[in-house]
């Protein structure tokens, strides 16, 4: 299997691993970082999936603010020899927020101000795209960076993994729509006010004695002192869709060989396809590789020793033969239909199914063996 990782290398600088929650994509996506790190590459391994388990599985503390390295002695240890170094990175919208979007704009006192208060941590938390469009920032800055050779992303499940590419417009319609500039400027109070924004300033005012909490004022206050940090939203923006659409960024879409799974992944490859995002591989993990011949199940419920319950034994292991064989069946037509429809250039990759759960970085480099 590792001539897929093999013809990969040096196809793409970015890999965008997508896929449906509960297949495995977080490992696969750790694993194949790995794999590139073995193979000589600066990789860096982004997760803007809120689960920690890439991080607990390569043993790194707190990976959040800053990559932290798989260090040169645990490739040594593990009997390695690469030039190769592997970094993690798990995105935290908040320093994402403080370092990338601020940029020294807003003095300590105001800054903490704003990302303590209510309104700001409503935001962050719930509305849609904000913490996509902070992993879009993120990316940004490693991809402009010549720190890394590759770069790896794990995204949220599947429609999150959108919400990811479509972050630009989302965020951009957020801060330009009507109702946030009245918000905006209704909690502002400079200026002439518009009848519009005079009214405003009323209905806040009394939904503020409603509530007893002037929340919605806050929340002006807010998204007013947002609007202005983020100035330079636009022309970043565009900048990031250019380099989505660049021959430098692919997709690795991971999925189980299930026909309801794979009907879903072709789905969401269309959908990323028409973002202009270039598509590499679909990775059928927990895959079901064919069987050898049925072996005599006499002689293996004979090796039990035990002469009483033997025919019993011997049904038992033939049904579970059996299951698996037809398991193994399907999941190979599965492997003929995802050829058979594959874009010019994709691959089809297999991963078997790894036995207990991605723990520690020995597993993940047990998978990466697999891959």
């Amino acid at each position: 299997m590792d001539d897929w990782i093999d013809q990969l290398k040096g196809k793409r600088r970015v890999f965008v691993c997508v896929g449906p929650g509960g297949v495995g994509k977080t490992s696969i996506a750790g694993a194949t970082a790995l794999s590139f790190a073995r193979r000589g590459k600066r990789v860096l391994c982004l997760t803007i999936d809120p689960a920690k388990r890439l991080a607990e599985a390569l043993g790194l503390a707190d990976p959040r603010a800053q990559s932290a390295e798989l260090s040169s002695e645990w490739f040594r240890s593990a009997g390695i020899k690469t030039d190769g170094s592997l970094h993690v990175m798990m995105l935290d919208v908040e320093s994402t927020f403080r370092e990338l979007i601020l940029g020294g704009k807003m003095d300590e006192q105001a800054l903490e101000s704003l990302v303590s208060s209510r309104p700001f941590q409503f935001l962050m938390r719930n509305v849609m795209g904000m913490q996509s469009y902070m992993a879009m920032e993120r990316v940004l800055a490693v991809d402009e960076s010549d720190r890394y050779d590759v770069i790896v992303l794990d995204t949220p499940p599947s429609q999150r993994a959108l919400d990811f590419f479509d972050a630009p417009n989302r965020m951009l319609d957020l801060l330009s729509s009507p109702l946030t500039r009245v918000l905006a400027q209704a909690s502002s109070g400079a200026g002439r006010a518009s009848w519009v924004e005079r009214g405003a300033k009323v209905a806040l005012r009394g939904l503020g004695r409603i509530t007893g909490s002037g929340l919605l004022e806050e929340l002006g206050a807010v998204l007013g002192t947002l609007s202005g940090l983020l100035s330079g939203f636009e022309s970043r923006a565009q900048r990031a869709k250019a380099r989505f659409a660049s021959p430098e960024y692919g997709c690795l879409f991971v999925t189980t060989p299930g026909e309801l799974e794979l009907l879903g992944a072709f789905e969401m490859v269309g959908q990323l396809q028409a973002r202009g995002l270039g598509f590499d591989a679909m990775i059928l993990n927990r895959f079901v590789r064919p069987l050898p011949d049925e072996p005599d199940f006499d002689d293996v419920a004979a090796s039990f020793g035990d002469r009483h319950g033997a025919d019993l034994r011997r049904e038992r292991l033939s049904e579970i033969w059996q299951g698996r064989r037809r398991e193994a069946d399907a999941h190979a037509a599965a492997y003929r239909k995802v050829l058979g429809e594959l874009p010019g250039g994709a691959l089809c990759a297999t991963v078997p199914e790894f036995p207990g759960e991605i723990q520690t970085a020995l597993d993940l480099l047990n998978l990466s063996s697999a891959l």
